[in-house]
């Protein structure tokens, strides 16, 4: 484990040794960057200070790092799951409300089951796309999802269920990071097709850099991509969800945070075996 946490923060493995698994997923940063989108090679800084610069190991390490995480950061332990080992104090009535929502009318839990809180399956929920794309359709700017690897018409727009566990801590929210807050991701589920065309892009959180920021919202600029987008959605707009319920919803959210998630500056080793810069 202690090998792992080393190589976790070593830039050592990284191509141009300017890139580590922390430089995307600190632990100043929830394990996360903030960020809508990643910001890698030729970039320099941390999470929120991160700048797009001007440019664009081995069989046994991956072990490593992968036992350092699964031990670090379970993140197994939220007052939901205390909740449900028989304290009905953990959670506030408000707390209660939104669980009830979540397994109820709101239906969240078709797709977000089990003890991550996820179907680990595909849906198209007519999520924004924003960002430079992946390569495929409007110009070469558009995401096809789940269909980029099966070859099938049927999966476009489908992107896997993320789990929830300390999703509060995560943000931003969607497969391209379309919305900053719990409450912009919850009222997208709720009316996905009217979230999608009357998008706030102050949602995007990404460095400003004048090249870039011309090309982040083409596919959203183009009607017909938005509609194909809006077709393909699964979820239906759920009339019966009410403002209250909204911030009964978000609040349940927050109680799936494991609060020894919450400051993880102590695992931020001093220095790692190459000698390359941990903080920076």
């Amino acid at each position: 484990m202690l090998l792992g946490n080393l190589l976790f923060y070593d830039k050592l493995l990284s191509g141009n040794k300017n890139i580590s698994c922390a430089t995307c997923h600190h632990s100043m940063a929830d394990l996360g960057d903030g960020l809508s989108l990643p910001i890698g090679e030729g970039a320099a800084g941390l999470g929120m200070t991160r700048n797009t610069g001007t440019g664009g190991v081995a069989v046994h390490a991956a072990n490593a790092i992968a036992a350092f995480e699964a031990s670090s950061w379970p993140a197994d332990r939220n007052r939901f799951d205390e909740y449900l080992l028989g304290d009905p104090q953990a959670l506030s009535s408000r707390e209660r409300n939104g669980m009830e929502l979540f397994y109820g009318k709101a239906k969240c839990v078709s797709c977000h089951s089990g003890s991550l809180y996820s179907d680990f399956d595909f849906h198209a929920i007519a999520m924004p796309q924003v960002g430079p794309g992946k390569g495929v359709g409007a110009g070469g700017h558009e995401e096809v999802g789940r269909e980029g690897v099966t070859g099938k018409k049927s999966d476009r727009y489908k992107f896997r269920t993320p789990t929830l566990r300390n999703v509060a801590l995560t943000a931003p929210y969607g497969h391209s990071g379309a919305y900053d807050t719990l409450e912009e991701i919850v009222r997208h589920h709720i009316d996905p097709e009217g979230s999608l065309r009357n998008y706030n892009r102050a949602n995007f959180v990404v460095p400003y850099r004048t090249d870039l920021d011309a090309i982040d919202f083409l596919v959203m600029d183009q009607p017909p991509v938005v509609d194909k987008i809006a077709k393909a959605n699964e979820l239906k707009k759920n009339r019966r969800i009410k403002e209250g319920e909204i911030r009964d919803l978000v609040a349940f959210l927050n109680a799936l945070t494991d609060m020894d998630s919450v400051d993880l500056r102590h695992d931020i080793p001093s220095s790692v075996p190459s000698g390359l810069p941990v903080l920076d």
